[in-house]
């Protein structure tokens, strides 16, 4: 079968397009390979300042990897960056990521009111508050849940045998090491008890 694009004869490699007309809309966001970074795209930006929804304004041209994207000056630059510095003014040094509130960074929002100005921290704890992280019992490999680590937290604190831990828990005792010694969930902070005294108390 040929390319769907019309006057091109070329075999189709995928979504009905050319290796040529697919690599373009990959690239580019439109398989003229123009649209995404001339003409309408700054209009697009601008459109941005007036939108007074508070849903999210999706990008509708290139993206990088779901990142809204344009060609400025002579190179490709984030339209959340654009926009987010227009509004907010420039970034302080240590506040070089653009936050999302909405947690729609990935897909393509740039609605001024979601964006915000922030450090590397504050951008791990969004990504983890919307569930842009595979950290903790996200991973595939992770064998214990968030719970089970919280309480081997709590344990620790209070000085019990790591041994007697993971027994108690029937957990690995690698797990309970890799835990105390911070290589894992050294993130997870803790309540003074378990969840399973809380429910005990009521």
């Amino acid at each position: 079968m040929k390319c769907s694009i019309d006057n091109c004869n070329r075999k189709i490699h995928a979504k009905g397009l050319c290796s040529p007309h697919y690599n373009r809309l990959l690239r580019s966001g439109d398989v003229a390979g123009i649209r995404a970074f001339r003409g309408k795209p700054k209009e697009e930006i601008e459109k941005a300042y007036d939108w007074n929804s508070e849903d999210c304004l999706i990008w509708p041209y290139a993206n990088c990897q779901g990142y809204p994207i344009v060609r400025l000056d002579g190179k490709n630059q984030r339209v959340t960056r654009i926009v987010c510095e227009r509004i907010n003014g420039p970034p302080k040094e240590d506040k070089s990521y653009v936050l999302h509130s909405c947690g729609g960074g990935s897909l393509g929002c740039y609605n001024p009111k979601h964006l915000r100005w922030g450090d590397q921290k504050e951008n791990m704890e969004d990504c983890i508050e919307h569930g842009k992280t595979t950290r903790g019992s996200r991973q595939p490999n992770s064998k214990i849940t968030e719970e089970t680590a919280i309480e081997v937290k709590r344990r620790l604190k209070n000085k019990q045998m790591m041994k007697q831990i993971a027994a108690d828990l029937d957990i690995p005792y690698s797990i309970v090491i890799s835990i105390h010694i911070g290589r894992s969930w050294s993130w997870l902070s803790f309540p003074e008890q378990s969840y399973s005294e809380k429910c005990n108390d009521n």
